[in-house]
């Protein structure tokens, strides 16, 4: 009887001691880069062109992180890619000989000078390890809600499967618990989901309009229309190229993928000519974010912003009234 009790207290004392430690993980403080990047500055962006000589994924020289050593035009360049995590969730993978295009900017920290990359770019895949504020992104910011979920409920698996294991070990002849939960509505969601009905969408980046060292600030917004079939069937977009506005750019056609875990991809055709490559994510049946990966004979830009469903009916002016709180990021041409 006395061996029982002590073999209770000891679980006891065993699942506390799981449960503080689960506890104490989950409240440590993230990496305070808030203080290594407060200067990074989205307006004073560049971007890099060259072949990738060295790719070390846990390099000890600081900043701490992935980094590569990439061969440019003008020399050899230290450029900070963050987090290694989130190059591996994406699959996307560095080689020497690889060649790639980088925007970000240089950085200084301590007696070290280093290019931080946001975005990182080979062939048609591109990938954002900082955010427009300079903060690296950590793979779960890359994670669908569904694949939030369902990560959480892994973890709180693991939890359950360890606290039966603790008290196996004190209890002999334990009967086998087994945890199995069934699949829920909200797991199949983004399996159904549709892109349909239209959309206002917004982004901002670069075109190359002379070369690819010449980089021209690009913002577009607009609406298109998908009919739920991968079509796209209508739109209008307005662009500013530098200062320069182009209006009432007619959307003709389009065509568009979605993948059961919400990524895929989109292509807006325009009346008269030319096109541009989407990667989207949808973040719920209702929104998404896009990144510009257009590269062909008409044109080459890069970008990044959001979609939003409008509403099934027409748009009132009598609708537009009441105290609205706006912000906006861009380039003042006028002399200094």
């Amino acid at each position: 009887m006395k061996a029982l009790i002590q073999s209770k207290t000891g679980i006891v004392a065993l699942v506390i001691t799981l449960a503080f430690c689960i506890s104490a993980s989950a409240q440590q403080p993230k990496q305070p880069d808030a203080q290594q990047f407060r200067a990074y500055d989205i307006s004073r962006e560049s971007f890099l062109l060259g072949t990738v000589v060295k790719f070390d994924s846990a390099s000890s020289t600081p900043p701490i992180g992935a980094h590569l050593i990439l061969q440019t035009s003008t020399g050899q360049v230290d450029v900070h890619l963050g987090n290694r995590k989130v190059l591996k969730a994406s699959h996307f993978e560095l080689n020497p000989g690889d060649s790639v295009r980088i925007v970000g900017e240089p950085l200084t920290l301590g007696d070290t000078t280093y290019f931080a990359a946001r975005i990182v770019q080979k062939g048609a895949q591109a990938v954002a390890v900082r955010n427009t504020k300079g903060f690296l992104t950590t793979p779960a910011s890359l994670m669908t809600p569904a694949e939030k979920r369902s990560s959480a409920r892994c973890a709180m698996k693991r939890l359950l499967t360890a606290l039966v294991a603790a008290a196996a070990l004190g209890i002999s002849g334990l009967r086998r618990w087994r945890f199995q939960r069934p699949a829920t509505s909200s797991d199949r969601q983004l399996q159904s989901v549709k892109l349909s009905g239209q959309y206002a969408f917004v982004t901002n980046g670069e075109v190359f309009t002379s070369g690819p060292n010449a980089p021209t600030s690009l913002a577009r917004t607009g609406v298109f229309i998908a009919d739920g079939k991968g079509n796209i069937t209508g739109g209008i977009e307005d662009i500013n190229t530098n200062g320069t506005p182009s209006n009432a750019i007619v959307i003709s056609s389009g065509s568009y993928t979605v993948a059961a875990n919400g990524r895929g991809a989109m292509t807006l055709n325009f009346q008269g000519g030319g096109a541009v490559d989407f990667g989207i994510v949808l973040t719920s049946t209702s929104d998404g974010l896009l990144i510009d990966e257009t590269s062909n004979a008409n044109q080459a830009s890069t970008g990044s912003g959001n979609f939003v469903l409008q509403q099934s009916n027409p748009f009132a002016l009598s609708e537009i009234a009441g105290t609205y709180v706006f912000d906006f990021s861009g380039f003042d041409g006028s002399p200094a």
